[in-house]
Order: structure tokens, then sequence, then C-alpha cells
């Protein structure tokens, strides 16, 4: 392959990179995601229906962890058929670290935990000894998770409630709470391709983070022993998370942008070949066309039809004899250096 044709493929594949860049945007990674900060531009709406949850008093006899904060993040279908659930939080600046974090999650054969840490001071997850102390105790209509913190400020991941198939979806978020809390926040992603979507009782605000739209909630002094409850309804056409996994990159088509692309690029790459084809065989010596006149060893050239002079003597075949020093065309007779690969006359490979 000539570099002509290494540069045009070049070009090519950077257009369409240049191409895919504006309809598909990098994803949160899951544990990173709550801590980093975003460059997108908010959109704030205020929702003109009260955020107050369904709130269930219970039994629960259980005591867990105060915590300073903790925020509970929802997200239907993002990178897996079911709903993925991020608690990130403090304990309460009266509890000194190391401790142990006891804390509520919803109860179900259908719940995995995935990842436990704690946040040291730089931002930075540490994961063995939260992961290593785990445990996960039946707390009847709930589980207790506890593990040991090394940092005042954890974050953990479950998946919950599997969705899958084509068309309505319709479940309860149920957010089981045994700890004292004074600052309590929820938000509900909607999937990337849902339509329909509505979240009750109503989130205060909605806001516009790329291609995601969430729905927040905000509490204050939380007591413990209470369960709150959301309802989740959307449609959606199709059953792919809202992210590659592997790739973290958005996909607002369902599949069909990423095989439409690769449909285009095998075009261009296609049309790419037998255009350089083309022109590599308009460039190409025509050796059945009109020949050059051959130029003599005096350096004059021979006109056709030319006679020579009685006593001349002939070159023979008309074409000069190479010596050891000179190296001439075999189709043109040019003199040509040594080493040339290729007449500079008339483009014969030599």
């Amino acid at each position: 392959m000539s570099g002509k044709q290494i540069r045009f493929i070049s070009v090519l594949i950077i257009s369409l990179l240049a191409l895919t860049l504006p309809t598909a945007a990098l994803a949160d990674s899951h544990l990173a995601a709550e801590g980093a900060e975003t460059t997108e531009t908010s959109v704030s709406t205020e929702a003109t229906a009260s955020q107050d949850p369904i709130i269930t008093k219970t039994d629960f006899d259980e005591v867990g962890t105060p915590l300073d904060s903790l925020n509970v993040s929802y997200w239907p279908e993002y990178d897996d058929p079911s709903v993925l659930v991020m608690y990130r939080g403090t304990v309460d600046s009266s509890i000194k670290t190391p401790s142990t974090l006891r804390i509520a999650i919803p109860r179900g054969t259908d719940v995995r935990l995935v990842a436990t840490s704690a946040i040291d001071t730089n931002g930075q997850f540490q994961y063995d000894t939260a992961w290593n102390s785990k445990q996960l105790v039946d707390g009847g209509d709930k589980t207790i998770l506890t593990y040991e913190l090394i940092h005042p400020t954890f974050q953990f991941e479950i998946y919950l409630q599997p969705v899958s198939g084509k068309g309505k979806r319709d479940f309860d978020l149920k957010l089981p709470i045994i700890s004292e809390i004074k600052n309590l926040s929820v938000d509900i992603k909607k999937p990337v391709r849902a339509e329909n979507f509505v979240a009750k009782p109503a989130a205060a605000r909605t806001t516009q983070e790329g291609q995601f739209e969430d729905h927040l909630y905000s509490f204050t002094d939380v007591g413990a022993g209470q369960q709150y409850a959301f309802k989740v309804t959307y449609d959606r056409a199709d059953s792919k998370p809202s992210i590659d996994k592997t790739t973290g990159v958005v996909d607002t088509s369902g599949g069909s942008q990423q095989t439409a692309l690769i449909v285009i690029f095998v075009v261009l790459l296609i049309g790419a070949a037998v255009t350089m084809g083309v022109v590599r065989m308009r460039n190409a010596p025509m050796t059945a066309s009109r020949a050059k006149p051959i130029k003599s060893k005096s350096g004059t050239k021979s006109k056709p039809g030319s006679k020579k002079k009685p006593g001349s003597k002939s070159s023979g075949s008309g074409k000069p004899k190479a010596s050891p020093n000179k190296k001439f065309c075999s189709e043109c007779g040019e003199q040509v250096k040594a080493d040339s690969k290729f007449c500079p006359e008339c483009g014969q490979d030599l």
C-alpha cells in the first residue's frame, strides 16, 4: 500500500470518528461517577407535584450507623438489564474511623451486591478492607449490610429489579432506612431511549446531564424505622442498556446507530480502495502507445523514418547497450541512474 493510500484511508477513519463523536457521549463510571465533577450544563425545572414519597412506618428494631449525608441513585437499564443503585454517604461526625458501617438495603433474591468501598481524603476509592469485611444479614423485609470503614465517606453498589423485554416498564423502588440521616437525597435517572417516563411521587426538580434526565429529591432530618417508596413507569422499544458496559459509550439508537456506522465505514473503505486502484491504473505506463524517439549515444534524437548515412555503424537493435557504468531504460532508451527503480522519462519498471 502506497503512502497516498495510507494517508487517504487515515483521513477517512478520522472523518468517521469525527462523525460519531457528536452522537455518542462518554458515560459516567460507577464508583467514580458520583464523586467526579461534571462539565455538562444542568438545566433545572421545578416540579409542580409534591416530592413526598410514600413513607411506611416500620417496626425496624435494628439500629444503623448515624449518617451526616446519604445519596441514593437509581439508574434503570444503565449498563445492565436491571436497576443499578449507588449509595454514597458520610457517617456522622461523632463516628470515629475505622468503624463498622451498618445500613439497610432492599431484600430479595434479585438483589446483587457488586462493590463496597471507603473514599479517602483525595477522593480515591479503597476497596480491599471494605469488600473483605462485608456481611449481608437477613433482616426480614430488608437486608442489613455491614463492612469496615477506614474513612468516613463510603460508597457501595447493588443491582436489583431485573428489567427486560420491550414495551411498558412498571416497577417499585423501596428504600428501607434504619439510620438517622441529617441530609438524604435521591435521584432517579431516566434511561436513554425511554418515553413517557414518570416517577411518582413527582421530583422536586429535574436536571439534564448529556443524554440523561435526572429526577431529584431531597429530605432533611430523616428518622430511622421507615421505608421510602417510589414508583417508576416508562415505555422502551428495546431491551439494550443505555450504555455499552465495555466502552462506557452512550447508545442513543438501541444499537442501530453502531451498525449503521460500521456499514458506512466499510463502504468508505471499499470506495477508497476502488478510487486508489483507478488512480494507479491512470498513472501506469502506456506500453502500447506511441513510443518516444530514442536518444542516440551522442545525445541527439533520431527522427522517425530517417536513414543512416553510408558507412555509419549500426547500433544493432536501435537501443544503446549498457556499459558497466551506465544504465538505460529498456522501453524508451533513456539513460538512468544505476540505482533507479523506475524510468523518469516513461515510468517503466527497471
